[in-house]
């Protein structure tokens, strides 16, 4: 069982790294202007980190270097919190243009499966309490609304890391979710096993986390 489910895992980790760097190619045909040299400079950045990242995956599992996948989430979280500001801004579908957009925030996805896939290997791997809700929503669906405003006031008072991906949004992601067995938004997977297909109350989710 363990052993079937380590080829799963190594599969969606093919899988994601293999769509990123077509996502990427893909890109570069876009970013042509000068105005987009920075961003353009960004995504190569995130490319490269893209190859390296199976090679980490292998040897961290090789080495269980718990030292190694914990340096390895800080270098993604400030990566996903650079590209998540700069597809915040109101006016950044406008300014990156509707094409660059897109594939932008199909990478940020990918960057949160491959920063919540090593907290997984984190968790079976080291001693850690680190606790990881993935959380799929649906735009403009009030139940997944409802679950963001919950989710906000769990990390609020509990150290919690969320990834918050967006139900459905390319077809190129929706591995995990099939992996998963998520049939609509909201639903959130609590620690890698806990699976919830509704909106999950503030007390369920405290109980399943303390």
């Amino acid at each position: 069982m363990e052993k079937r489910y380590k080829k799963k895992t190594y599969l969606i980790i093919i899988l994601f790294v293999a769509i990123a760097f077509f996502a990427g190619i893909l890109l570069g045909k876009y970013i042509e202007t000068k105005e987009q040299g920075d961003i353009n400079r960004f995504m190569k950045h995130l490319e490269l980190n893209t190859e390296s990242f199976l090679v980490e995956q292998e040897l961290i599992g090789i080495t269980q270097d718990c030292s190694l996948a914990e340096e390895r989430i800080t270098s993604l979280s400030n990566e996903l919190y650079n590209l998540g500001i700069m597809l915040g801004k109101d006016d950044a579908k406008k300014n990156l243009g509707k094409d660059t957009y897109i594939l932008l925030k199909k990478k940020f996805h990918l960057m949160q499966i491959r920063t919540y896939l090593l907290y997984h290997s984190l968790e079976e791997n080291c001693e850690t309490d680190e606790q990881v809700i993935l959380f799929y929503y649906g735009r403009n669906n009030p139940k997944s609304k409802e679950q963001g405003k919950i989710l906000d006031e769990v990390v609020k008072k509990y150290s919690v890391n969320v990834f918050a991906i967006e139900y459905n949004y390319t077809s190129e992601l929706t591995f995990l979710e099939n992996y998963y067995g998520i049939e609509e938004p909201p639903a959130v997977v609590i620690n890698f096993d806990k699976i919830n297909n509704d909106l999950t109350s503030y007390s369920n989710i405290v109980n399943l986390i303390s």
